[in-house]
């Protein structure tokens, strides 16, 4: 089993601005990771959090959520975990979204016309 097929990951989302989560500024995270699975994210001046991950089952996710209020300290805690073609993301441990794979068609088949 390949890590696009079936994983887990989780790191914290940090800015040296402690009132970086509620202000009107955009930010843009360094986009991350490591072939085949990356992931980029960014703070809009609405609060909204837009993350983009790819990799799991060889596709492109995309999600927005309010971005909580960072653990004191530590910043907010992104989780996501992926099986039987399934990504569901946490923030804070709360599950803030739930995508689907696209299927792909049998290797060989036709394109439908």
């Amino acid at each position: 089993m390949e890590i696009q097929d079936e994983g887990s990951l989780g790191f914290w989302i940090t800015h040296p601005d402690p009132n970086w989560w509620r202000d009107n500024r955009d930010i843009d995270f360094p986009e991350f990771g490591q072939t085949p699975i990356f992931i980029g994210v960014k703070k809009h001046s609405d609060g909204i959090l837009k993350v983009n991950i790819s990799g799991p089952f060889s596709q492109r996710f995309s999600f927005n959520a309010p971005c909580p209020e960072p653990k004191p300290g530590r910043g907010v805690f992104f989780g996501a975990s992926w099986t039987g073609g399934v990504l569901t993301v946490f923030l804070n441990g709360k599950q803030v979204a739930e995508m689907r794979a696209k299927e792909s068609p049998p290797s060989g088949a036709s394109p439908a016309c």
